[in-house]
């Protein structure tokens, strides 16, 4: 029988080879991204979404199954954002996502000059920046969240879904929001759901301690693992990749080896 131990040791190598399948399908579709911002954004995603999930495995190789759980949750905000951007006005939308880069250089400009002593240095480089940063900075109503929706990120995932029509895809994205990415952010805001294994014991000397979770190390690869499938799987809908059927099978590759799968 498997111990715990070699058991996470094969979701993580699950997770990997899973990665590794989606990025050959990726390569071997031979595809160009164009200039146009629809088909930019998408790409630059995942780029992003393989890249944090070869960080979340490496923290779970290590021990870190919190910290790891905790920046899962990127990867299903990612998925939440571009499910939205992608679900129709696919250029405006994605042109509104990657101008919100004026948005936060005006706001940094802004604070920054209440802590510091302008310099000509920098005034030279606020007025070079300032025309192109108000241009685009005063499309947003908040320098936190790029969607200009009252409800930030639940907005996006409350939008009924209009591009993919898979029995496996929903009707929106609230799921995700209120119930996985939900979970993480206990990680990510250490509330006491992520310190309680830290409470150091009362009445004796304190030493600094690590703690390893081997559940959360598994919730970690899963989540990261799912939403990177998801990540693709969306791309290629919304770019017309025509490879559904490889996504399936290297889904299925990674559903045999992990036991919340097995059963799909």
């Amino acid at each position: 029988m498997r111990t715990r131990k070699s058991a996470i040791g094969e979701y993580i190598r699950a997770g990997s080879a899973a990665a590794k399948g989606l990025q050959r399908l990726l390569e071997m579709t031979e595809v160009y991204p164009s200039s146009v911002a629809s088909s930019l954004i998408p790409f630059a995603f995942l780029n992003k979404a393989f890249q944090l999930h070869t960080a979340v495995l490496s923290l779970c190789r290590s021990g870190f199954g919190s910290e790891a759980y905790g920046l899962s949750r990127t990867m299903i905000e990612m998925f939440i954002a571009l499910r939205w951007i992608t679900n129709q006005n696919q250029e405006t939308r994605a042109k509104e996502y990657g101008f919100f880069s004026e948005k936060r250089k005006d706001y940094l400009m802004k604070t920054a000059a209440r802590y510091m002593q302008p310099t000509e240095e920098w005034e030279r480089a606020k007025r070079k920046e300032e025309a192109r940063v108000m241009k685009y900075a005063a499309r947003y109503r908040s320098f936190k969240f790029w969607a200009n929706l009252p409800s930030s990120l639940r907005g996006l995932a409350s939008e009924p879904e209009q591009l993919d029509g898979h029995d496996l895809v929903g009707n929106d994205a609230l799921w995700e929001y209120e119930i996985p990415y939900s979970q993480a952010s206990d990680h990510v805001h250490a509330t006491v759901v992520a310190v309680d294994d830290f409470i150091p014991k009362a009445a004796r000397p304190f030493r600094v301690e690590r703690s390893r979770s081997e559940s959360l190390e598994e919730d970690a690869v899963f989540a990261s693992t799912i939403y990177l499938f998801k990540l693709v799987r969306r791309v290629h809908s919304a770019r017309h990749l025509d490879i559904s059927g490889g996504i399936d099978r290297v889904f299925q590759r990674f559903a045999k080896r992990h036991r919340r799968l097995a059963a799909f």
